[in-house]
């Protein structure tokens, strides 16, 4: 087990504060045509992760992502303690703060999304785990090592499935984002 290093190591206080710099900056920029920033936000928190590795490893890694978190929660709980109260919003712009209302047309469309998101994208992105757990055996892996790729692997591929097909427009494009995982997985799992 780890412990704090104390005095604190110069590398692992400068992947602390690029984390902590890299979550302001995207904060600051966001929702503006800043790019540049944007870009140089997320590369000081990938230095920050990987400066705070090297001096600690995974450790350092969590206490990194910890005050890049601590950082996010603080600067959104601080802009919605700000925020004007009742801004009512454009009815054209579904990023606004207007109420939403249950339409019954739309419910089909709604449950088509859940649907591809939640069970389809699970079962997608279980094939890819167990597609890439029967292509480490083969690879002469380790059993135990086999499984842990599989355990975690999973909710990280369902993550990264789920974020790709919410940022597609409508249900007919959520499917292949989906398939395409499952396809990969199936090769993998198929033996050669």
């Amino acid at each position: 087990m780890h412990s704090i290093p104390l005095p604190m190591e110069p590398l692992l206080a400068l992947g602390l504060a690029l984390s902590a710099a890299g979550v302001g900056v995207l904060r600051a920029t966001w929702g503006r045509r800043r790019h540049g920033l944007t870009a140089l936000a997320w590369a000081a928190l990938v230095v920050g992760t990987i400066a705070s590795a090297a001096v600690a490893g995974a450790w350092g890694i969590a206490v990194a992502w910890l005050v890049a978190t601590g950082i996010a929660a603080f600067l959104l709980a601080h802009a919605a303690a700000t925020a004007p109260a009742g801004r009512a919003g454009n009815a054209r712009d579904p990023l606004t703060t207007e109420t939403w209302r249950f339409q019954a047309s739309d419910l089909g469309r709604r449950l088509a999304v859940f649907a591809l998101v939640v069970p389809v994208g699970f079962v997608a992105a279980q094939f890819l785990a167990f597609g890439a757990q029967a292509a480490a055996r083969r690879a002469g892996w380790a059993e135990a090592d086999t499984i842990v790729l599989m355990l975690i692997l999973q909710p990280i591929a369902w993550t990264v499935l789920a974020s790709v097909q919410i940022s597609r427009r409508g249900p007919l494009r959520m499917i292949a984002p989906a398939l395409v995982c499952a396809i990969v997985g199936t090769i993998l799992w198929w033996p050669l």
